[in-house]
């Protein structure tokens, strides 16, 4: 048990290795109950289609949005908001974002890119791009950021980004890979390496198996976590919901470094559907999604205690 409590403690230290004294719009800490985030401000009428993503630090704020109701050619458009003269700005679109459908944005560790994922034209002369590709935006200064640049990752749509401590990114992907059938969702990491993303592998079972679709991955800082949402709902050609469900599970890193057998993350994500988890910069509060009227989806966040904790079965 001690060793347990050893690992937990070391997990807590590292989450909380960001600033702290981010100010999170005025808005009251959540406690162990989750409560919605920045009603009227960032969660909205509308759907917000992402995690929070706080920069290193905390002056910066930024999530993607559905306009509701939804219609054909919509745009998803990444939205910020920034702490400027000691005050909130009202939401804006990101400059990069708006001519092209953009999600998933997320902070580097060191704050001076921001990726995200997005529909636009790979190349100037492609009409359309059928994929999310993951792109990036460097920092010019406080709001203003450089000409977006691929990634240069183009099997598969990729989405739900999120980075360790070291670089490492780990995002969610509907490659055709490791014998995984076409249309599948599942979870890679991209080792990164003197300043260049490695080609992206995928994590083995238990993660990622063939009997549910697993994404939008959030990685501990020190990777010794990982929250993703698994997908088991089936559909019938038409569409309709057979059964099935979307729920937050977690697995932890063993000594081996193989990953332990995904748990619940419990009856406080069981239902509505909740997905998109982010952890803030502080590693004080963990950030989610969830619908909460048809299809209007807000962020929601809740005290980093409750995450489960490593047990002696899980080393």
């Amino acid at each position: 048990m001690r060793i347990v409590a050893h690992i937990c403690c070391l997990a807590l230290l590292t989450l909380r290795c960001g600033p702290s004294n981010i100010d999170y719009l005025g808005q009251k800490p959540p406690g162990s109950t989750p409560k919605v985030f920045a009603p009227g401000i960032v969660s909205s009428e509308h759907q917000e289609h992402s995690t929070l993503a706080i920069s290193s630090d905390g002056k910066s704020m930024y999530w993607s949005r559905w306009p509701l109701p939804r219609y054909r050619d919509m745009l998803q458009t990444i939205y910020y908001i920034q702490l400027e003269n000691g005050k909130w700005t009202d939401p804006l679109p990101a400059s990069f974002s708006g001519k092209y459908s953009d999600g998933s944005p997320a902070f580097s560790p060191d704050g001076a890119r921001l990726y995200f994922s997005s529909e636009r034209p790979v190349h100037a002369s492609d009409s359309i791009n059928t994929n999310y590709d993951i792109w990036y935006v460097e920092k010019i200064n406080n709001s203003i950021w450089g000409d977006p640049i691929h990634l240069g990752f183009t099997d598969r749509s990729e989405y739900g980004i999120c980075f360790t401590q070291k670089g490492d990114m780990y995002f969610s992907a509907g490659y055709k890979s490791g014998g995984i059938s076409d249309g599948s969702v599942d979870i890679f990491v991209s080792r990164s390496e003197k300043g260049r993303f490695k080609t992206p592998v995928r994590l083995d079972a238990p993660i990622n198996t063939v009997e549910h679709r697993d994404a939008y991955p959030c990685i501990a800082p020190d990777e010794s976590f990982l929250i993703f949402n698994m997908d088991t709902r089936r559909f019938t050609p038409e569409g309709r919901l057979l059964d099935g469900d979307r729920s937050l599970f977690i697995s932890f890193r063993k000594v081996d470094n193989t990953w332990s057998k995904p748990m619940s993350m419990g009856h406080l994500f069981d239902s509505p559907s909740s997905r998109f988890t982010g952890l803030s910069p502080d590693g004080k509060f963990l950030f989610f999604t969830r619908y909460v009227d048809g299809q209007n989806e807000d962020l929601f966040w809740v005290d980093a205690s409750i995450i489960p904790k490593q047990s002696e079965d899980d080393e």
